[in-house]
């Protein structure tokens, strides 16, 4: 109960299904023994709160490992020590999500949690976070959410702890069971998916990164350009053809402008957001309309909500088609998606969109107090 693996985990979007950096500290007879950061292609997109929690973007981990790989070289780590981390369930889950979506299912491991013994013991202080304790007993953490810096204060912490309360660790000693049933079904999805969609993902992320501080500047185009260039074989596809035709006009005269930069900032913010309804969703008569519904609904099971449609005399559609008259989102959104933030459904009626076709996307917000 002297060596420890401390760790700490960062993650690119709200599924918290993959990593984009680690942080590991080993400990030995209680000391700090040595401390190993890597950042990590999580081969899906990134939300921009992730980007400004943690900063890390998704161009800067565009050519890093992958974690299937990393794991195959640290997985004998965590088997043959006690991991500790602040939180311990979040970062095994986010582990453990991971691996299942390489099909990976590796043994149990036992486990301290930081946060937990804390809390436990720590009774004078406002909250348990790991920058709160840190400041209780004099910890440097010089930038939190930084895994290499997290998990340094985080292997600190245990070591004051032990010191202060004399803990019988052994008393606090957890397994984590990785057992894979019913979990990581979207990264599992991902994995499966085609090399198109595994590229639009990452398109996603970088138009993501790119616009999270609101600005755009020439260097950025430029590098959103090599990256379009370089897979031109996703031609065809929505966003792809809407951004690569934005970037060709704006480089055509080799000058970029202010104006120009905006109005492109425009695009890249609305490529992947498209539930904008542009009707009066007050004056929409369902009546005889074909309907069509994608992702999980906060109102109920998707066929509750068809059936109240039913009775505004909708007809429902399992598929999009050039007849379709709308398309209904669920805000809950769905583990099939197959681009971060919308569907295939959506994916093809915005292909038909672009093609002159009239069919609108309609969130389930837009039309909440019919669902009321």
């Amino acid at each position: 109960m002297s060596n420890f693996l401390v760790i700490d985990v960062e993650t690119p979007n709200s599924r918290n299904d993959s990593l984009c950096s680690i942080g590991i500290v080993k400990v030995k007879n209680y000391e700090i023994e040595s401390d190993f950061y890597m950042l990590i292609n999580p081969e899906c997109h990134f939300d921009a709160r992730n980007i400004r929690i943690h900063g890390i973007t998704p161009e800067v981990v565009t050519d890093k490992t992958i974690f299937r790989e990393l794991w195959e070289k640290i997985e004998g780590e965590f088997y043959e020590n006690i991991v500790v981390g602040h939180n311990m369930s979040f970062d095994l889950s986010v582990i453990k999500k991971a691996l299942c979506g390489y099909g990976i299912k590796p043994k149990n491991i036992k486990y301290l949690c930081t946060y937990n013994l804390a809390k436990k013991y720590v009774t004078e202080i406002e909250n348990h976070r790991l920058n709160t304790l840190c400041d209780y007993f004099d910890i440097n953490l010089n930038k939190h959410h930084n895994a290499a810096e997290d998990s340094i204060a985080c292997a600190k912490l245990l070591q004051k702890l032990i010191q202060r309360y004399n803990i019988n660790l052994e008393e606090h000693l957890n397994e984590y069971s990785f057992h894979m049933e019913n979990t990581g079904s979207k990264m599992v999805t991902e994995r499966q998916s085609s090399q198109d969609t595994r590229k639009l993902q990452e398109l996603e992320g970088i138009v993501t990164g790119l616009v999270a501080d609101s600005e755009l500047n020439e260097k950025e185009v430029l590098f959103l350009n090599w990256w379009l260039e370089e897979n031109r074989s996703l031609k065809g596809n929505y966003p792809f053809d809407r951004i690569y035709d934005s970037i060709t006009e704006v480089l055509r005269d080799g000058y970029i402008s202010k104006d120009e930069l905006n109005e492109l900032l425009n695009i890249l913010c609305d490529a992947f957001t498209p539930v904008e309804c542009s009707v009066n969703v007050n004056e929409i008569d369902f009546y005889g309309k074909l309907v069509c519904l994608s992702g999980e609904f906060e109102y109920g099971e998707k066929s509750k909500v068809e059936r109240l449609l039913e009775t505004r005399g909708a007809v429902i559609s399992k598929s999009v088609n050039k007849k379709i008259n709308y398309v209904i989102v669920g805000s809950k959104g769905s583990e099939q998606w197959t681009n971060g933030n919308y569907g295939s459904k959506v994916k093809k009626t915005l292909e038909y969109q672009a093609k002159g076709i009239a069919i609108e996307v309609i969130s389930e917000l837009h039309i909440s107090d019919l669902l009321k």
